[in-house]
Formats: C-alpha cells, sequence, structure tokens
C-alpha cells in the first residue's frame, strides 16, 4: 500500500512538474513572439496558455494587452473582462480596460473603470489623471480640475497633472494659478518639453513674446519632435506680428543661439513658409543626413499643398530612420488628411511604440 502512495503521489508531481513546465514555456513562446513584433503569434500561444490552464488570471491580461497593440480592442476589452471575472481586484485590468474604452470613445465606461483603480488603490494619481483627461473630454471641467490635484497630492512629482491643470487654467485666463502649476511641472521634471511649451503660451498671453519663443525652442530642444503649431490658432492670428519681432530680437542678440533647424520651424509655424524653406535649406547642407529636418521640410510642402513632395520627403525620413515610430504616424495622419489610406503606417507606428495613450486615428483602422 505504501508503494502505491508513493507511485501515486510521484506520477500526480510528475503531472504537476510538467504542466507547470508546459504553462512556462508557452508564456515564453509568448513572449518571444511579442519582442519579434509578431503578435498574432503572441496571442496564439496566450491562447494555449488559457486552454490548457483557464483559471489563470494573467493569461488573460496578458492576451489582452496583446490585442489591444493589434488593434482588437473588443476583443482586448473582453480578455481584460474576464481577467476581473477571476481576479476582481485586478487593478491593471480595471486600468488598460478603462485606457481601451477611452480609445473607442466610451467615456462612461471609461470613467467606471479609473474610478474602480482608484476605489481598490486610493492615491492612483494615474487613474486621477486618466479620468481627468477623460472628464475633459466629457466636459467636465470642474470634475478634471480635482483629479488633476489629486493626481499630483498622490505623487507630488507628477508632472503631467501640473501640466493639464494649467492648460485648463491658461483656457480659463487664470494666469496666476496657471503659473504656478506649470512651474510646478517643470521644478518635477525639468525635461517635460509639453510644459515648457505651455509656458510659452502663456508668457505669449502674457504679451512676453520673447520669453514665449525662449521657451518652445526649450521645449524643441528637449524633444525635436514636439509639436507646437497648434498654438498659432486664428484667434491669435493678431499676435504674429508680435512674434515675428520676437523672433528677429532673439536672432540678433545672438545669432548663434538658434540653429537654422528651429529657425525654419519657428518660420513654419508663423506660416513663413519661404523663410522656412530657406533655413531648412541651409540646414540640410550642413547635415546632409538630418531625418529631422526632412520631416520638417514634409511639413512644409504639405502646408504649401504639395502632396507628392511631402509624401516623398516623409519617405525619406522614414527611410533613414526606420524604427522611429513618430514619422510612420505623421505621415499616417497627412494620409488621412488627404483621402489615402493610412493604416499601414498606423499599424507600424503601433508596432514600434507600443503606444497606450488616447489616439482618435485608432478608430480608422478597427
Amino acid at each position: 500500500m505504501k508503494k502505491i502512495l508513493i507511485s501515486l503521489f510521484t506520477v500526480i508531481f510528475a503531472f504537476c512538474s510538467f504542466s507547470q513546465l508546459t504553462k512556462d514555456e508557452l508564456n515564453a513562446k509568448a513572449v518571444e513572439r511579442y519582442n519579434e513584433n509578431d503578435l498574432p503569434g503572441a496571442i496564439h500561444y496566450f491562447s494555449e496558455v488559457i486552454k490548457y490552464f483557464p483559471n489563470d488570471p494573467m493569461a488573460y491580461f496578458d492576451r489582452g494587452m496583446m490585442k489591444e497593440y493589434a488593434f482588437d480592442f473588443d476583443g482586448a476589452i473582453d480578455d481584460f473582462t474576464k481577467q476581473i471575472a477571476v481576479d476582481s481586484n485586478s487593478i491593471d485590468s480595471y486600468f488598460l480596460r478603462g485606457i481601451v474604452q477611452d480609445k473607442l470613445g466610451n467615456d462612461i465606461e471609461a470613467n467606471k473603470d479609473y474610478s474602480k483603480v482608484i476605489e481598490l488603490e486610493i492615491g492612483n494619481a494615474d487613474a486621477h489623471y486618466f479620468r481627468g483627461l477623460n472628464k475633459v473630454d466629457a466636459k467636465d471641467i470642474d470634475g478634471a480640475l480635482i483629479d488633476f490635484s489629486n493626481a499630483f497630492k498622490a505623487n507630488p512629482n507628477h508632472e503631467r497633472s501640473y501640466t493639464e491643470k494649467a492648460i485648463l487654467l491658461l483656457k480659463q485666463k487664470k494666469y496666476k494659478e496657471a503659473s504656478l502649476n506649470i512651474n510646478k511641472a517643470i521644478s518635477s521634471d525639468s525635461t517635460f518639453a509639453k510644459a515648457y511649451y505651455f509656458r510659452g503660451w502663456l508668457k505669449a498671453e502674457k504679451h512676453d513674446f520673447k520669453g514665449a519663443i525662449d521657451d518652445y525652442l526649450k521645449a524643441i530642444s528637449i524633444n525635436p519632435e514636439f509639436e507646437v503649431e497648434y498654438l498659432f490658432t486664428p484667434k491669435m492670428k493678431h499676435k504674429l506680428s508680435d512674434y515675428d519681432k520676437a523672433l528677429k530680437q532673439l536672432n540678433n542678440e545672438n545669432p548663434n543661439n538658434v540653429s537654422y533647424l528651429e529657425l525654419g520651424m519657428l518660420n513654419l509655424y508663423l506660416n513663413h513658409t519661404d523663410e522656412a524653406s530657406k533655413f531648412f535649406d541651409k540646414n540640410i547642407k550642413m547635415y546632409v543626413r538630418n531625418t529631422f529636418t526632412f520631416y520638417q521640410i514634409a511639413r512644409l510642402k504639405q502646408a504649401q499643398g504639395n502632396k507628392t513632395a511631402a509624401l516623398d520627403f516623409y519617405q525619406k525620413a522614414i527611410e533613414l530612420d526606420a524604427t522611429n515610430p513618430f514619422y510612420y504616424l505623421k505621415r499616417a495622419e497627412y494620409k488621412l488628411k488627404i483621402n489615402e489610406n493610412a493604416c499601414d503606417d498606423f499599424s507600424k507606428y503601433k508596432q514600434l511604440s507600443k503606444n497606450v495613450e488616447n489616439f482618435t486615428w485608432v478608430k480608422h483602422c478597427k
């Protein structure tokens, strides 16, 4: 009898070890496929884990992430929901399900998920931050301000929340409060380009145009890919002459302070396409393989209505830096504007960036 029990225990132990090994191997293969940007392969192996281990909550979570990366948002929501059914306290699944709901424009459902995260983990700064953004979309500005405040109360270095609160205050013309928050954002992270950009906007509102340009240049120097052209909206066109004067003053005071690339970008933002073209040409002569300059020339051609040239320069930028998701995203956004199919570029962007932020373009390629 004792020998039978020992034999039975050995069989059970061997079976459990084999199952656990199989599970680890399947997970390893899924991760391997993911690292190779083979999302269907990763989804397949996580599905195999679920097939043999249906009560493993992490398998649903991992497969949900892969589906989100592959633009299968409904599938991702379904997997996160299944993971929650197994583990009702899964903060990560509620949070990522909220992100995906946001992408689909399901503001109410996204808000519920972010709120659940906050309920499960009081002081979750990111949940407050994303719920704040969600409330901005829903025009609940007072609620958004409260969430952004709660985010940086939970994390005093949450520069994004300081910045988003400052943006709302700036739009309400509460300049003193906006200035306080934007400076806190910069103190929290001196490399956060968006904060410098909006501090520049704030300075422009206070008619400090030279200070505004200084901050725009700081934003560009930190992140050359930072887009600032939407500052120059029709309601602000009357201030362009003030920007012109400040730009000339800045360049005259120290001609070496601003590069040809930055001068080209600022002139492009000011709709001075001829001047921008001259500066970009000078920059290309100095740096023949400057990828970002090719991108700026693409934007210049785009502003001039030259579709063929714009696409050519987007392609040049991509050829020089094929692993940078930014250029695929910008070419895709341009293709949408000229009614060309952009899904391949969006897919490439998603594959390279694995970005979870909320982009409205995802609806075009579901």
